[in-house]
């Protein structure tokens, strides 16, 4: 029994259940306050002020305030910490958040392939070009399935994703490429973020805290800063250091899908045809039924 439990795999898929249960409740929430009177650069600073707060007795504890001497922790700080937090958000302001699977979610382990492939020469097997060709597949499902029910739209918000999605994909292949520990990147990254965004949302920016209500606030800082950029982020790296960046990418690429079921009951949606569509190739593409019939392309 203590055979299964310490089984590197096993842990590493529920470290994708954790992640995957977080970034859903992450775009359930980001469809509530989006519509509030906080802005993306207020939920931006939440996160990132929370997160770093937290972190920071740790950062100072652990002696990581060296890595603020070391570029890779400065880009990665950069690019996942503060680019992807802030960007993000003004993704689901300024377009549908039922985008976010196509545009922001399931573009992270095609950019994913495409910049290894392209920078560190790093070739798929036949098996990960199958998966990414079936979450390709399901990309344009789902973009006819909308353009036939009258939904589809093509808005600044979309760009905000796909650059949201980058930031997320060179922030990952960064600290897997340079082979950086999971706690010690998630830390710093998040500290550098609060020592770069802090300083310019106090002096330069308008900021709508104080006209949200208090509870609406506390949840954000809570669930972002603790639950989104700490705990996500370390389940999230252990679980690509223990499956791959292509499994728990794709396996995430759910996230939102499942999502749009939960906000059913929580908030009155209907569930659309391209929400089905879209978790159907999203889970084909994760679960690969191929190697399941013992004919593995690899």
């Amino acid at each position: 029994m203590k055979a299964k439990l310490s089984n590197p795999k096993l842990l590493g898929y529920g470290a994708l259940i954790i992640t995957m249960f977080i970034w859903g409740t992450f775009t359930l929430m980001a469809r509530v306050g989006t519509s509030g009177v906080l802005q993306p650069y207020d939920q931006g600073f939440l996160r990132i002020t929370t997160g770093g707060l937290l972190c920071l007795p740790y950062f100072i504890y652990k002696g990581y305030w060296r890595n603020l001497g070391n570029p890779k922790y400065w880009l990665i700080g950069l690019v996942g910490g503060l680019g992807y937090s802030v960007i993000a958000f003004y993704g689901f302001k300024y377009s549908p958040v039922a985008h976010a699977p196509m545009w922001q979610y399931a573009a992270i382990p095609i950019m994913a392939a495409l910049l290894n492939l392209w920078v560190f020469k790093i070739a798929l097997s036949r098996d990960a070009k199958l998966s990414l060709l079936v979450l390709l597949s399901g990309i344009v499902c789902m973009a006819l399935a909308m353009v036939y029910s009258g939904r589809w739209s093509l808005t600044i918000g979309n760009a905000f994703m796909l650059l949201a999605a980058l930031c997320w994909t060179v922030h990952t292949i960064c600290i897997g490429q340079w082979q950086l520990p999971a706690i010690e990147s998630t830390v710093s990254s998040i500290v550098i973020a609060l020592l770069v965004y802090a300083p310019i949302y106090l002096l330069f920016i308008d900021s709508n805290l104080a006209l949200a209500p208090p509870l609406e606030v506390a949840m954000y800082a809570i669930f972002q800063g603790f639950f989104a950029v700490i705990v996500a982020m370390i389940t999230y790296l252990y679980a690509i250091e223990r499956t791959s960046m292509l499994t728990t990418t794709i396996w995430l690429s759910m996230a939102p899908i499942i999502a749009s079921f939960v906000a059913v009951p929580l908030l009155g949606e209907h569930i659309t045809l391209e929400s089905w569509i879209g978790l159907l190739f999203a889970f084909v593409a994760a679960s690969r039924p191929w190697l399941w019939l013992g004919k593995n392309p690899t």
